[in-house]
Order: structure tokens, then C-alpha cells, then sequence
């Protein structure tokens, strides 16, 4: 989203035609997610080296809403699988070799895959799933300490206990991967004990994406299960998953402001922009995160949200209840056109016009604020949409200009946008 106006800049000269399309939920059905099911469940049990995959049925609630993404039917077959081979013992004999990268599949979700586990039913909702995947990862990092001297990397043991891994997992999320210099100042940042060691016995759970890079802090994959984990660790839900008292201090603290440097002011942490958008879209799914974290944390530094960028912007805009926090965000939007931001400041401007509506009957502060968004929206290359508002600004006016010809806009500092103008924007 946030290189669409570049992109349509370009394809401009060429007079070619650029839209944003909705991406709709997945179509419900045997032919549609039940055959999505089959053919991941299928792939992970090649994984697990399951000879008959077909008794592995798909969750009664596949076809519901929270399985309207790719992702959560992905996860939903990786669960399935994963209780089917714990529960039979099935390919115990041969546990799944474990793949390069981190992802369903990665060393820390399927090295012990096949071993015995309590749960013998398959959950069958979204929290339900993340919460057996994570219960999986912590499982790992468990034992891992446990076995001590024979587990960790390049023969040096595994000495990170799993509450010091919570956290340096938690914060590779927020961050993602790092060199290995500025992973360990993350880390000494949040004051985590042992940080050298804790950054390599991380590596080992989660080698970084490219083989042999001096990286560190690889986050968990796929993106929505560390969105998962994120609300999870946060207080503040009531699910059967241990949060932990720490995650708002640290999350904080990585999103500290550094001094920028004489007339700089102080600068955004490098990784802003990635943590505040896995939050927001955390937020979108688990309702205490909003009100119990994000909220006053972007009332107190409302620039965060700017920092983090259009795709941020655009998402907190779809939340509920943010009304105060967009107002707060929108004192520092900058002036004019600016390609990274607007079309997430069009979606914060379209949520706060139609709050403002609400609250006026006056033709000149109505048509007013329909020729703020008008601006916003032409800025983020929706023409259409600006066309439109631009027509209901002018539609404002209609009454007064026709009781008094002479009648203007006097807070208008530029010339009135028309419907013709607008479209040229």
C-alpha cells in the first residue's frame, strides 16, 4: 500500500489505469477451503512423514469468518497434523526433519512434533490454534534448557531459560532481524540477563531466513502467529495463555525515542514502523490490546503512528473506538502531499470527517471539511472517491449561494475545489 501512489505515478506516463482492490475472504465450501485443508495437511504430513493423512479431518468451524484467510486454514491443517502424529505416535519413528528457515515447519515447531502430548482433540477456533502453537514453542525452548550442554549452537550448549527466551522472542518480533550489534543493544536495552548468550541460543531456535548472514532476532513466522503472541504476552485478555507482567515495559522501552542529534529532535527507533503496525494488527483481532496498551501509548506520543506509516495509519483507522487517538495523530500530519503517507492519512481524515458530520448542521463547516478530505483523498491517488466528496463540499453551498450570490467560503485560503478540478488533482 505504502508504494501504490509511486507505483501509479509511473504507470501514469503510460496511461495505465491503477485500482486498489478489496481482498475478500476465502470462498466457504469443499472446493474452496475444505481443498486448501487437504492440500496443506497433506504437505505437513509429508513433514511428519505420515503415511495416511486422509483420516486427518478439518476443524467443524473451517467455514466460519475466522477462517476466511489462506493463513488461518494453513494453521488449522499444521495443528491437525501436528495432534494426529502426537496422539497415534505416529512417525515417531522418524521425526520430521526440521527446514532451513523458521515457519510451520521450522526447527523450533517440529523438532518434536512426533512426541507424546496430553491434548488429544484439535482446537477449533483462531485462539485456540495460536494458543497450541505457542504452547508448542514454549514446549521447545523448555526442553532445550533442559537437556542443556547436548542442545544449543556450534557445541556451546543451550543456557537461555524459557522465561529469557519469552521475552527475546517477544522482542524479535517487534524489532524483526537485526545485525548482531544492534540485537544485542535491543536486548541490553531491556536489560535481558546474559544477552550474548540469549542472541545465540535464539539464533539456534530461529536461524535467520538467509544461511550464514551475521543476523540475529528472526522473528516468528507466519506474521499473524507473532501478532498472536504479541496480544497474547500483553495483559489485559482472559485466555488460558500466561501473559506476562513485563511485555508493556518492554514494548515501551524498544519504542523509546533516541536523541537524532543537534535541530533533529528525537528520532523513531529504526524498528517503529514494524512494531507499531504488528500491534495495530494485533489490535485488530484481540480487543484488550487497543484500550489496555496501544491507546494511551499513542496519546502520550502520538507522532508514533506517523513514524510507523501509511499501512499503520490505515489500520488504526479501522479500529474502534479510536476517535481520541485519531485526533491526537492527525496534529501531526504533515502539510501537503507527501507519497509514504497519504493514503493512510486519507483513511484517518475519512474517519474523522464523517465523526465531524455528525456533529454540524452548518453548510460552510460541513462543505469545509468535505474539502479537507476532498484534498487528503486526492493526495492518496482515490480520485474517484475525491471526485465525490469534492461534489457533496460543493453540494453544502448550494443554499447559501442561492439566497445570497455573493456568499463565499472566508476560511478557504486556496480557490474552492470544484467537481472538474478535483478530478484533475
Amino acid at each position: 500500500m505504502n508504494e501504490l501512489p509511486q507505483l501509479r505515478g509511473i504507470l501514469d506516463t503510460y496511461q495505465t489505469d491503477v485500482s486498489i482492490q478489496p481482498l475478500e475472504a476465502l470462498p466457504t465450501g469443499e472446493e474452496s477451503r475444505g481443498a486448501m485443508f487437504a492440500a496443506a495437511r497433506d504437505a505437513f504430513a509429508g513433514i511428519y512423514r505420515l503415511r495416511d493423512a486422509t483420516v486427518i479431518q478439518p476443524p467443524p468451524t473451517l467455514e466460519g469468518a475466522e477462517f476466511g484467510l489462506t493463513l488461518a486454514v494453513h494453521m488449522a491443517a499444521l495443528v491437525a497434523v501436528d495432534v494426529h502424529a502426537a496422539v497415534t505416535g505416529a512417525g515417531a519413528d522418524s521425526s520430521p526433519s526440521p527446514s532451513p528457515g523458521p515457519g510451520p515447519g521450522s526447527r523450533s515447531e517440529t523438532e518434536t512434533a512426533a512426541e507424546p502430548t496430553p491434548r488429544a482433540e484439535v482446537p477449533t477456533d483462531r485462539p485456540g490454534l495460536t494458543m497450541y502453537l505457542l504452547d508448542r514453542e514454549r514446549l521447545h525452548w523448555a526442553r532445550l534448557y533442559g537437556d542443556g550442554a547436548n542442545a544449543g549452537q556450534d557445541g556451546n550448549g543451550f543456557r537461555t531459560q524459557p522465561e529469557v527466551m519469552n521475552r527475546t522472542v517477544y522482542a524479535a518480533v517487534l524489532t524483526g532481524t537485526l545485525s548482531r550489534t544492534a540485537g544485542t543493544t535491543v536486548l541490553g536495552r531491556l536489560r535481558v540477563p546474559d544477552a550474548p548468550e540469549a542472541l545465540d541460543d535464539h539464533t539456534y531456535c530461529y536461524p535467520p531466513a538467509e544461511p550464514g548472514a551475521d543476523q540475529v532476532l528472526e522473528p516468528l513466522y507466519p506474521d499473524r502467529l507473532a501478532e498472536d503472541f504479541l496480544a497474547l504476552t500483553m495483559p489485559g485478555h482472559r485466555f488460558a495463555y500466561p501473559d506476562q507482567p513485563w511485555a508493556a515495559a518492554d514494548t515501551s522501552a524498544l519504542l523509546e525515542r533516541s536523541d537524532g542529534g543537534p535541530g533533529a529532535g528525537r528520532a523513531p527507533a529504526p524498528w517503529t514502523a514494524r512494531a507499531v503496525t504488528f500491534l495495530l494488527s494485533a489490535a485488530q483481532h484481540w480487543k484488550h490490546l487497543g484500550p489496555q496498551y496501544l491507546h494511551p501509548l499513542l496519546l502520550t506520543d502520538p507522532r508514533l503512528a506517523v513514524d510507523a506509516g501509511s499501512a499503520a495509519l490505515t489500520v488504526l483507522a479501522g479500529l474502534p473506538d479510536v476517535l481520541p487517538v485519531l485526533e491526537a495523530v492527525e496534529a501531526h500530519f504533515p502539510e501537503g502531499r507527501h507519497t509514504d503517507l497519504d493514503p493512510g492519512i486519507a483513511a484517518v481524515t475519512a474517519i474523522l470527517t464523517a465523526h465531524r458530520l455528525g456533529l454540524t448542521r452548518d453548510p460552510t463547516e460541513r462543505s469545509l471539511l468535505y474539502a479537507v478530505l476532498t484534498i487528503r483523498q486526492s493526495h492518496a491517488g482515490l480520485d474517484r472517491e475525491a471526485l465525490d466528496t469534492s461534489e457533496r463540499a460543493v453540494e453544502c453551498l448550494r443554499g447559501p449561494a442561492a439566497e445570497d450570490p455573493r456568499s463565499t467560503c472566508p476560511a478557504c485560503p486556496a480557490p474552492w475545489p470544484t467537481s472538474a478540478s478535483a478530478s484533475r488533482r
